[in-house]
């Protein structure tokens, strides 16, 4: 039995992605200080008579006091003028201006009952019911902004705010050719506010259309090139479009100004692999150790298994020892380091390679790589009874069926075993179109007939 064919066959579930995954992007603190923003929200205390509570001689002679204080910078005291007036508790358009001023202060979850007071008292207010969902977006609860987002939206609001903030709802939701359409809404009107332009990116990405998402990030890193998360954004679509070297080149930038964060690194070093400069990619690996924090531990663990994978034995080898001393959580990733040892282990014929396997299998007894290996190492010790053993119980878990058969049978045609090794490989071979298994099928075969 070919061993290294076997430790190949072992990874092949195990093949991770090289691209970094880029989460959507959150709304930018820049975004608050945007001057379509600001206009936006502060044309918010203007009063529409058509959709929203009219106000009373007393109302309005109190809201002038307000706008007083407003433009002297004096919030604090226009919210206490408002919250100790009597007229204010039942009055619609008075409760919206206390949300106002105290999502301006920061005062998020106040400004929140204030608006839905606002709300109960005039159901139909449309800027309350935009700026309810104003103050979920600005504590990042999305999944509540929405309602209120569509409610202002239903009832006629097409603020390029509003339509921007509805597209980062849906893209929330990979709700994606619904939050371009958002998106592109909200560009008619503020062409400039990039939390929308980088939105639509994000969306054209998801949806396959690349071309137009990498101009409009260029757009963007063009005017902020040391802007991290834009950077990475562009280098995520680019090597979608199989740019690599420009994908590179990005990273590579962001590394030399120090400011790629670690997955990004690793997604760098991972690229590198892919291209065979194992020294450049060791570099990098050993350069993220020495900075990496617990949340990262996962995706460097992935690039070990990707280097593997490549049968890289070397790297792979350095790379775990990095890993030495990490306080790994879970048992997810205290079994892909045990498994990945036990692979290095394996390769080099080693005895301990057993120890780590039985310590997996302790640890989760259906773990199906871990069967095939051991089945392998019983095999390369020539304890074949041990080793069948360990196939049949990898056959009974579906997604290592096959492979626990194909194992089992070529180990059968290396004990020269033809005959019970046919139904081993034919049952390998369903469903498949792998021309050479199939041609090695045809070989056992004829070797059967012969006997």
């Amino acid at each position: 039995m070919n061993l290294k064919c076997s430790i190949s066959s072992a990874l092949l579930l195990m093949i991770g992605t090289l691209a970094h995954a880029v989460d959507p992007l959150p709304v930018s603190k820049e975004f608050w200080k945007d001057p379509a923003f600001v206009s936006s929200f502060n044309g918010s205390y203007r009063i529409n008579a058509r959709i929203e509570p009219s106000l009373s001689g007393e109302e309005r002679a109190l809201l002038v006091k307000v706008q007083e204080e407003m433009k002297k910078g004096n919030r604090e005291n226009a919210l206490k003028i408002l919250q100790s007036s009597g007229l204010t508790k039942g009055s619609p358009a008075l409760m919206f201006n206390v949300g106002n001023i105290q999502f301006e202060l920061g005062k998020l979850e106040e400004a929140i009952e204030s608006f839905k007071a606002a709300l109960k008292e005039y159901p139909s207010f449309r800027r309350a019911h935009r700026n309810l969902a104003l103050c979920y977006v600005r504590a990042d609860d999305y999944e509540k902004a929405l309602p209120p987002i569509l409610e202002a939206v239903s009832l006629g609001d097409q603020d390029g705010t509003t339509m921007g903030l509805l597209g980062y709802c849906y893209l929330q939701q990979e709700k994606y050719a619904s939050a371009l359409q958002a998106y592109r809404s909200a560009l008619l009107t503020q062409p400039d506010v990039v939390d929308w332009k980088m939105g639509a990116a994000q969306c054209l990405g998801e949806l396959n259309q690349m071309e137009e998402a990498e101009k409009l990030i260029l757009e963007v890193t063009e005017s902020k090139p040391d802007h991290v998360a834009y950077q990475l954004l562009l280098s995520d679509i680019q090597y979608r479009m199989g740019k690599m070297d420009a994908s590179m080149a990005g990273l590579e930038w962001l590394r030399r100004k120090g400011l790629l964060p670690a997955n990004s690194l690793i997604s760098l070093g991972n690229m590198y692999v892919a291209q065979g400069d194992l020294r450049l990619a060791g570099e990098l690996y050993q350069e993220v150790s020495k900075r990496i924090q617990p949340e990262s531990y996962q995706a460097f663990l992935k690039a070990a298994e990707q280097v593997l994978h490549r049968q890289h034995w070397e790297l792979a080898e350095m790379m775990l020892g990095l890993t030495k001393g990490w306080q790994l959580k879970g048992n997810d990733m205290q079994i892909l380091s045990k498994r990945m040892t036990a692979i290095l282990s394996v390769q080099k014929g080693e005895d301990r390679a057993k120890t780590l396997l039985d310590e997996i299998l302790r640890m989760n007894p259906n773990d199906g790589e871990a069967l095939l290996l051991m089945g392998t190492w019983y095999q390369s010790r020539k304890k074949y009874e041990l080793a069948a053993l360990q196939y049949d119980r990898a056959a009974k878990l579906p997604e290592y069926a096959k492979r626990a058969y194909l194992n089992h049978g070529r180990m059968l045609v290396d004990q020269k075993r033809f005959e019970p090794a046919l139904p081993l490989l034919r049952r390998a071979a369903e469903g498949e179109t792998n021309a050479n298994l199939a041609k090695y099928i045809k070989a056992v075969e004829n070797l059967v007939s012969a006997n």
